[in-house]
């Protein structure tokens, strides 16, 4: 899964994005990717520090039975 938000980042990168803002489920999301809500990140620390997925996301996916499949995701920022 990590792949998918490098190769994400890279296309907001390439299409001449300089930053990206963290988006979440709202109140359906864990505390932990809730606290992550709205944060605007360079892209080039998003690539080193790899926010996404949150390690510590606690969201269990019934179908699976697994905690922590993280549902957040990046957005183009724009200032």
């Amino acid at each position: 899964m990590e792949l998918f938000f490098e190769i994400k980042l890279k296309q907001y990168q390439s299409s001449g994005f300089e930053s990206v803002e963290i988006i979440t489920c709202g109140e359906q999301s864990c505390p932990s990717c809730q606290k992550l809500e709205g944060k605007v990140i360079n892209i080039t620390d998003a690539l080193a520090i790899k926010p996404l997925p949150c390690k510590d996301c606690t969201f269990d996916l019934e179908s699976v039975n697994e905690i922590g499949w993280c549902r957040c995701a990046y957005g183009p920022h724009i200032s």
